[in-house]
């Protein structure tokens, strides 16, 4: 879900994935949060950047804990 989420969201805004994905913005954004800490993120593109290195085994976003794509 996670995966499906983060790629979703590195395409917009938060708004209308909520409304396709049958949840509210507030648990789009509370799922962001929880994404960007596990990343080490601090901006969308941050975060698709960090992913995109775990996901190609770079381990380039590596902050001392293993937040690897689940």
């Amino acid at each position: 879900m996670r995966r499906r989420f983060a790629g979703r969201r590195s395409r917009g805004s938060g708004l209308p994935h909520s409304n396709r994905l049958s949840v509210t913005e507030g648990t789009v954004k509370r799922h962001l949060r929880n994404i960007f800490g596990k990343l080490g993120a601090v901006s969308r593109i941050d975060a698709v950047n960090k992913y995109n290195a775990l996901a190609d085994g770079s381990g380039a976003a590596s902050s001392g804990s293993p937040a690897g794509p689940r």
